[in-house]
């Protein structure tokens, strides 16, 4: 069975005129589909976690969705001060803002998800084998690295959201990818990095898929 992908990235926020993330995922929605992967949703989203919040739980019940369906969610955002492609590992609990986002929401130290047994200290790992993923990707000539902190914005907000969705979901994985400015890696690199990125997550996904006897 194809593994199909749900593909966000970010529009602009302050301090922040220009997110290549908006551009990239614009791009990838054709070039995927050129490629012969099938991302059955590619969105720019607001920079707003009430916004995240409902998207996410209305995309996860969108018909086009399977639970029995491998399905990647790839979120996309920037690191304004990177060098190189980060493959986020995990995500908090916690929202702490380093400015507000586009409804004036200026969280500290609060939970994401506030059920029992959540706190700010509850972290949640991606199902992907990112250290093979990162080793072939610099294989072919990328500057990506494994990261073990997606910080406490936007970036976090989400992919802790997907983290959990995901894991109730034995075939469906999250990964949160974050990218450097354009001035430090031009739109060329990123999507050359993008696309290579999604044939090694499709191969791996694919790989892990037990085979129906």
């Amino acid at each position: 069975m194809a593994v199909t992908f749900v593909v966000t990235g970010y529009s602009t926020f302050p301090g922040c005129p220009e997110n290549p993330t908006e551009r990239l995922v614009l791009q990838l929605e054709q070039d995927l589909k050129q490629r012969g992967i099938k991302a059955i949703i590619c969105k720019v989203l607001t920079v707003s976690a009430g916004f995240v919040r409902t998207w996410v739980n209305e995309t996860a019940a969108a018909k086009d969705l399977s639970p029995g369906q491998p399905t990647v969610w790839v979120h996309f955002g920037v690191d304004k001060t990177g060098d190189h492609f980060k493959l986020e590992a995990q995500a908090y609990n916690e929202a702490t803002f380093r400015e507000p986002d586009q409804d004036g929401w200026q969280p500290q130290h609060e939970p994401i998800d506030i059920h029992p047994g959540c706190t700010p200290e509850t972290c949640l790992q991606t199902r992907l084998q990112l250290p093979l993923i990162a080793d072939e990707l610099q294989a072919l000539g990328h500057n990506v690295a494994v990261s073990q902190s997606a910080g406490r914005y936007l970036c976090n907000y989400i992919y802790f959201k997907s983290l959990q969705l995901c894991s109730k979901v034995p075939n469906w994985h999250a990964l949160f990818v974050h990218v450097p400015p354009l001035e430090v890696i031009g739109h060329d690199a990123e999507m050359a990095f993008a696309m290579d990125l999604f044939v090694a997550l499709a191969q791996k996904v694919q790989a892990s898929v037990p085979v129906a006897v």
